[in-house]
């Protein structure tokens, strides 16, 4: 199974920990002091990325590259 990197930033880039992240059908991780969480990614055609309950992303699986990023901005994260 892939393995999808999600990192979470703030908007200078530096690194969140303790941000909780999930995908679609996936349990919430939290992110770790390098702002990372790992998700084995299920064979599913679609998901969500979702940050502290707000969804930031929604797509093809095949979309996302293997490790994202997302940056807190002033509604939410945004893709980078």
């Amino acid at each position: 199974m892939p393995i999808l990197r999600v990192k979470v930033c703030d908007a200078d880039g530096k690194p969140l920990s303790g941000q909780l992240v999930t995908l679609t059908d996936c349990d919430y991780l939290s992110t770790n002091a390098d702002g990372l969480a790992q998700f084995l990614l299920t064979p599913s055609p679609d998901t969500a990325v979702s940050i502290n309950g707000l969804t930031v992303w929604r797509g093809a699986i095949t979309d996302l590259k293997k490790e994202e990023v997302f940056v807190a901005s002033r509604d939410g994260f945004v893709r980078s």
